[in-house]
């Protein structure tokens, strides 16, 4: 191409070259359980920031790189020459941003995932140590304390901490049960970006406020968010089998 016209000429190549470009090496029946932990450490946090950063600086360039060469493609009287030229220049456009939107998004390390994995099912695991005590204090650092949390239950819906709090830790798992144990199995976690969630199978093992044992089993699902104090669970789901046909 001439000098001057649209495309990504020595010019175009100058101007990306130095646009503050991001480092390169990014590369069944009672069965209310479980308290997790959340754990943020410093060192995670800087991380984050450190990547959040580079994909800042990342996405500042290329877009300082679209804006060059439409504004090159553009600033020019329209013969057919140049018409040719400026249809040229948009392909490009569209190669690159729909390049970029795949690629962008890839520049997460496997590795920070990984590690937000543990997070998550450190929380998890809190969460199971709450139900087995019954404890208001762990529960409370495993939810998010808030309105907006929401808990679904074979035997009632509650919302916020204070209805979790009530309908789930103190009538159901205090008041039903002298002795209670939730266990985990089939364990998935999957984490995007702030949000998380975790499903699993479950055998809940108690010993009733009369003396009698108890044991069911079933599936749950949580969603958990991540805060400035760590990952939260924000949403709870539990279910049962339903009962054999009589």
């Amino acid at each position: 191409m001439t000098a001057g016209g649209p495309g990504f000429t020595r010019d175009n190549a100058a101007a990306f070259s130095s646009a503050p470009l991001a480092r390169r090496d990014v590369g069944g029946s009672g069965g209310l359980f479980g308290t997790p932990q959340a754990v943020s450490t410093a060192s995670n946090e800087d991380s984050r920031t450190d990547r959040s950063s580079s994909l800042g600086d990342l996405r500042r360039s290329f877009v300082t790189w679209l804006r060059y060469i439409t504004v090159r493609g553009s600033d020019r009287h329209h013969g057919p020459a140049e018409a040719n030229m400026n249809t040229h220049n948009r392909w490009i456009t569209l190669v690159a941003a729909l390049t970029a939107s795949v690629w962008l998004p890839a520049c997460t390390h496997p590795a920070d995932i990984d590690q937000d994995k543990r997070g998550v099912q450190q929380v998890l695991e809190k969460y199971l140590q709450s139900v087995k005590t019954a404890d208001l204090k762990l529960g409370s650092e495993v939810w998010l304390q808030g309105p907006d949390i929401l808990v679904v239950t074979p035997f009632g819906r509650f919302q916020g901490w204070d209805g979790v709090r009530d309908g789930l830790y103190v009538n159901f798992l205090q008041k039903a049960f002298t002795e209670r144990s939730l266990q985990p199995s089939h364990l998935a976690i999957h984490v995007a970006g702030d949000a998380a969630w975790a499903v699993f199978d479950w055998t809940f093992t108690a010993r009733l406020a009369d003396g009698q044992p108890f044991t069911s089993k079933g599936w749950e699902s949580h969603g958990y968010q991540r805060t400035s104090q760590g990952w939260r669970i924000v949403h709870l789901h539990y279910s049962v089998p339903p009962p054999p046909p009589s």
